[in-house]
């Protein structure tokens, strides 16, 4: 007759298979980031728009923000030419958080900004900690789990 296993070593399997899907996960999305570099050096990715408003702020040409055709010259000459411009559709002080990336060149603001925003993620799950302890006694890779959630982590990129 097998032995009744008790409910703390199935919660430690739990968290163990817990723990491995969330590395397979996290490699995944790592290889997934690195397919994804000829697009940023090619420009095609979201953070042209943003790049280009900041330019655009930074160097007093604000008034063209909503310009369909500055927005357009404005990402083609300092990102990449494009047919269509990503249009920069946020509120126009949301600019101004891009203004210091537009101080380096396309390709460096990207991955400064992709650092940027694991640093505020990485603080927020830091500062939430504490209110996670309860989940960490029951299921200890909880907290990492919905640290690496993956659609936090593609709204990082």
């Amino acid at each position: 007759m097998a032995k009744a296993t008790s409910s703390g070593s199935r919660v430690s399997v739990y968290s163990t298979i817990l723990a491995w899907a969330l590395a397979a996960v996290a490699l995944l999305l790592f290889v997934a980031q690195l397919a994804s570099l000829p697009n940023v050096r090619d420009g095609h990715v979201d953070f042209r728009n943003l790049y280009a408003a900041g330019y655009m702020v930074r160097t007093g040409h604000g008034y063209e923000l909503y310009d369909s055709a500055a927005q357009k010259m404005f990402q083609n000459q300092l990102v990449s030419r494009a047919e269509i411009p990503l249009l920069f559709i946020r509120p126009a002080y949301h600019a101004l958080l891009f203004a210091p990336f537009s101080l380096l060149p396309f390709i460096p603001a990207y991955f400064a900004f992709f650092v940027v925003n694991l640093a505020i993620l990485l603080l927020s799950f830091l500062l939430l900690r504490p209110f996670l302890a309860n989940l960490l006694r029951a299921l200890p890779s909880l907290p990492v789990a919905i640290f690496l959630y993956v659609p936090d982590r593609k709204s990082v990129v």
